[in-house]
């Protein structure tokens, strides 16, 4: 073989090499950073928010008492108000990065910042029924709705994710299913929308919000091994 072929083989093997170190070295930092990035996600929803959520609510009856009532009539409005914006930007960004995964146009996606705006929406409004009847009526519809638009919008991913993971999908309704039975149960315990109900109902929604999210790319378990093709990520319509 003449030396000019031997010296461009050389330098198209060596460059083919460092690229490939580089690409290890990538994955390897991208991994590590993936790994501390899932840990202080954890840390946050297993431990911050569940603690956060039982201190406000302690000294205070379960089944007799609510967060909206906590907030507005025992002068702790700060921290529920602190409280309620921490669960909706969780939401908001947990369904943002599940829909991201997603393969395929998603649909209903709209409602995840519809539920946030509703949310916000019942922060802004007081609910002091003997002060202002009208207002805590409207604080009650718009923190129904909020919890409506995040277990519809919830469910409906789910079953846009049927056709690739039928299995994994079908666990997930499961779980929400449960966590809405559960919800349900716990209102008639008392007949009111009560402290437990809501404990109950947000974390059993982060707990279901981590377990989904720490779930690898959708597309890249069905498709990759059909058409050896990159998984893509869409953006909320």
């Amino acid at each position: 073989m003449p030396a000019g072929i031997r010296n461009e083989g050389t330098i198209f093997g060596e460059t083919g090499r460092k690229v490939g170190e580089s690409r290890e070295k990538q994955t390897e930092e991208m991994t590590a950073g993936g790994f501390g990035i899932r840990y202080v996600s954890g840390l946050v929803c297993f431990g911050a928010y569940p603690v956060y959520t039982l201190f406000f609510a302690k000294g205070y009856g379960w089944f007799s008492t609510n967060f909206s009532v906590i907030g507005n009539m025992f002068r702790r409005k700060e921290v529920f108000v602190l409280w309620a914006v921490l669960v909706g930007l969780y939401f908001f960004f947990s369904l943002r990065q599940i829909i991201r995964k997603m393969p395929g146009k998603v649909k209903g996606s709209f409602l995840v910042p519809v539920a946030v705006v509703l949310l916000l929406f019942a922060i802004a409004t007081p609910y002091l029924p003997q002060e202002f009847p009208l207002k805590a009526v409207l604080h009650i519809v718009f923190a129904m709705l909020a919890s409506a638009c995040l277990v519809i919008v919830t469910a409906y991913l789910f079953w846009q994710m049927k056709p690739y993971a039928p299995e994994r999908a079908n666990k997930y309704l499961r779980f929400l299913g449960l966590i809405v039975a559960g919800s349900v149960v716990l209102f008639f315990v008392s007949g009111i929308i009560n402290s437990a109900m809501e404990i109950f109902f947000v974390l059993g929604m982060v707990a279901l919000m981590e377990r989904v999210r720490r779930y690898p790319d959708w597309e890249q378990e069905t498709e990759e091994g059909k058409s050896g093709g990159c998984p893509q990520s869409h953006e909320m319509t």
